[in-house]
């Protein structure tokens, strides 16, 4: 899958350099051409690693916040709302799509962080916050 949206013209966009958000199976792809027209700044973010998305609306338009686990951040404005919308839907679906299958040694190394930190929480080493802190971070990793 590719879905590619475009900044709003109709919201102050612009229209030789608007913002694009493509957003595939596996990432969310930010892409804008610069001033100069020559060039292109782009940002990947991959979907498993996004912790949320939010939609703040305005007079002229929405702007869109995805923010990963680790503080990487992407903020784009002047979509339109329905577009807004639909890319939280479509970022939000991928994220709850079963992951796919992990190989012997992943599977193997994902069993044993585990076996750790759950032996550290038992043992007290470690609070309960600190260890969901740890489980995400052990079961988003690719």
């Amino acid at each position: 899958m590719k879905k590619v949206f475009k900044q709003a013209i109709t919201r102050g966009g612009s229209i030789l350099i608007p913002d694009q958000i493509i957003i595939t199976d596996d990432a969310v792809i930010w892409k804008k051409r610069d001033k100069n027209l020559i060039t292109v700044d782009s940002k990947i973010l991959d979907i498993q690693n996004i912790s949320s998305v939010e939609l703040n609306r305005h007079l002229i338009g929405t702007t869109i916040m995805i923010r990963c686990f680790g503080g990487d951040t992407l903020e784009v404005r002047r979509f339109t709302a329905s577009d807004a919308k639909e890319i939280k839907q479509l970022i939000m679906s991928l994220k709850k799509r079963p992951d796919q299958k992990l190989d012997k040694g992943e599977s193997d190394k994902l069993i044993s962080d585990m076996e750790k930190i759950s032996g550290m929480l038992d043992q007290g080493l470690i609070s309960r916050e600190e260890f969901e802190v740890l489980k995400k971070r052990i079961l988003s990793r690719d």
